[in-house]
């Protein structure tokens, strides 16, 4: 949890922020925390947020959602991503 107050912090010097699975670890009370509270106030700020996670639950919450296969982007349709507002394909 330091580690992501070390994030916010650097919030100032960056426009981009990424995480990296950043949630994978966390409990499932944190972990909604993170996604519906601190990366909305991050977007909030004006930056730009990138999320790489498995949280499927919480893909509604992205502007846009990028899918991956073996590294490469499949298409997808927006009713595969709950309600994300934009999904490349």
């Amino acid at each position: 949890r330091s580690s992501i107050l070390g994030n916010i912090r650097l919030d100032q010097l960056f426009q981009v922020r990424s995480f990296d699975e950043w949630a994978a670890d966390q409990d499932p009370e944190y972990k909604k925390v993170f996604y519906t509270e601190l990366l909305p106030e991050l977007k909030r700020r004006g930056k730009s947020v990138v999320v790489i996670t498995h949280d499927d639950g919480y893909f509604h919450l992205g502007d846009r959602v990028v899918k991956l296969d073996e590294g490469r982007i499949v298409p997808t349709g927006a009713a595969s991503f709950g309600n994300a507002a934009e999904s490349m394909g």
